[in-house]
């Protein structure tokens, strides 16, 4: 399945109007999921992100001073960054769980709780969830010398 728009900015989409039908459907709102969403935008595709936590991973990093464009950013600002910028050409999005993905004829249908939506094509940009190690005073220490490192290229 191939699309042929012309390349300009869609219009601003109106937040909280879910249609049942989409050209594309993103599942997961991380850098991902965003920058499928913004090109998904750019070219006219009418598109919707589902996502149950903005950022991904990403968005717990205390710091983030690697990322193109950004000297010192934390992960929740260039989580929102991201997703204002995909947000920006007009797609909609949806906070919420995805439980189950058909293919039906020509279209997939998606299913949350409470919702059927029919996309022409999905991508799933889950992207993964960190293992913890179990040890007492994990949660309670995050950011106080236990770390976990999105992109393991400086110091922790």
């Amino acid at each position: 399945m191939s699309f042929s728009v012309p390349i300009q900015l869609a219009p601003e989409s109106k937040e909280g109007e879910i249609k049942g039908e989409y050209d594309l459907v993103i599942i997961g709102a991380g850098p991902a999921g965003c920058s499928a969403g913004l090109y998904a935008g750019r070219f006219l595709l009418n598109t919707l992100i589902i996502y149950e936590k903005l950022g991904g991973m990403i968005a717990d990093a205390w710091e983030v001073d690697n990322y193109p464009g950004f000297q010192k950013v934390s992960g929740t600002e260039l989580s929102m960054k991201l997703f204002e910028h995909a947000k920006s050409y007009g797609i909609d999005a949806l906070l919420g769980v995805v439980e189950k993905i058909r293919k039906a004829e020509d279209l997939f249908s998606i299913s949350t709780k409470g919702m059927e939506i029919k996309a022409k094509c999905v991508i799933i940009a889950t992207g993964e969830k960190r293992r913890k190690l179990g040890v007492p005073g994990e949660d309670e220490l995050l950011g106080k010398g236990v770390s976990y490192c999105a992109i393991c290229d400086a110091p922790l």
